[in-house]
C-alpha cells in the first residue's frame, strides 16, 4: 500500500508577515484604540461625578447643622 500526500503550496512567509502586521494594525486601530478612548472618557466622567458627589455630601452636612 502506498500513501500519497497532496501537494502543499509554497508559503510566502514575507506576504504572510505583512498580512499579519496589517491585521494587527487594523485590530489596534479599529477595536483597541476606540475602547481605550472610551475607557478614558468614562474614567474622566467618573472622576467628575465623584467630585460632584463629595460637594453635595458636604452641602448636606452643612445643611444638617442648621
Amino acid at each position: 500500500m502506498k500513501l500519497e500526500l497532496p501537494d502543499v503550496p509554497d508559503i510566502d512567509y514575507i506576504k504572510m508577515a505583512r498580512w499579519s502586521k496589517k491585521r494587527d494594525e487594523k485590530i489596534l486601530e479599529d477595536i483597541i484604540k476606540p475602547k481605550d478612548d472610551l475607557i478614558n472618557e468614562l474614567y474622566q466622567n467618573n472622576l467628575l461625578m465623584c467630585q460632584q458627589l463629595l460637594r453635595q455630601a458636604k452641602m448636606v452636612e452643612e445643611a444638617e447643622k442648621y
